[in-house]
């Protein structure tokens, strides 16, 4: 018989915040039991294109980490409020949207003291505006079209596989 538990666990994802532990608890034939655990992290997913959206949360599971919680935002502005009430343990932004950009959000994020591993996926990969958002305090930039190989090289740092 399986049963299973769910544990929050305060301060034990990066930057010390709270991170869901999944239990699970399996009979083996002998009787024993053995507990394996999934941390899910909270993934914000901000792009002015809904069909790019879902292309990124694709890419995710592709590359294996299509066990964690997503959260979309279809520009800077409502990336900014949703990062103050789904408060993500990641965000992957689009660098070109209206109302408020995406290094202009991340401007925002740092200004405020807010340090959530932050990277692009954006269409634009020129040599300046790589320098320009790791200077702004980006942990990445995926230039489209993108594979999810480059997803798991770039995003393995940040997400354990779930």
């Amino acid at each position: 018989m399986d049963a299973g538990w769910l544990t929050l666990v305060p301060g034990g994802g990066k930057d010390g915040r709270r991170v869901a532990e999944v239990h699970h608890t399996a009979s083996s034939v002998t009787g024993e039991s053995r507990s394996t655990t999934e941390s899910q992290m909270k993934i914000l997913i901000i792009d002015d294109s809904k069909v790019m959206r879902a292309i990124v949360k694709r890419t995710l599971r592709q590359a294996g980490f299509g066990g964690h919680e997503t959260h979309e935002a279809a520009n800077g502005t409502e990336g900014l409020e949703a990062i103050g009430t789904f408060v993500p343990d990641l965000v992957l932004c689009d660098w070109n949207m209206p109302q408020m950009n995406g290094i202009e959000l991340l401007k925002a994020l740092r200004g405020k003291g807010d340090e959530t591993p932050f990277g692009f996926v954006t269409s634009e990969g020129t040599p300046e505006m790589k320098q320009g958002a790791f200077d702004a305090g980006a942990k990445f930039l995926i230039v489209k079209p993108f594979t999810a190989d480059d997803f798991e090289q770039q995003l393995g740092v940040f997400l354990a596989a779930a």
